[in-house]
């Protein structure tokens, strides 16, 4: 490691993931239920039996709709799961990025993405 990097730079980290990617990535899955009392439960459910915990969970409600994203640990097995329920289901990979305390930061990271600040 350089000098002039400090070691929570991230110069020596080593990007290459499990799935030979270059980018360290999660996985997201969008799963859309009729905005009624139990659509959650419905989603939860799907995990309750299997060997998969849900590790991340977002929900926005809409007037007719909710929309909840769910990470899980098994990636790998999540859509099947949430399949068997039969409930419509979307999947996205998320760059997760944690930013030093220093409030240059997001801005910095705007300006690496292509983005204005």
């Amino acid at each position: 490691m350089s000098s002039e990097q400090d070691e929570d730079s991230g110069g020596g980290i080593d990007l290459e993931t499990m799935r030979g990617r270059d980018w360290p990535s999660v996985r997201q899955f969008n799963v859309f239920v009729a905005n009624r009392l139990g659509g959650l439960a419905d989603v939860v459910r799907r995990f309750e039996t299997t060997n998969n915990h849900i590790v991340s969970l977002t929900v926005r409600r809409f007037r007719r709709l909710c929309h909840h994203s769910v990470g899980a640990e098994r990636s790998g097995t999540s859509q099947g799961d949430l399949r068997a329920g039969e409930l419509p289901v979307t999947e996205s990979d998320l760059l997760v990025v944690k930013l030093p305390e220093d409030a240059a930061a997001v801005a910095d990271l705007q300006s690496a993405a292509g983005g204005s600040s």
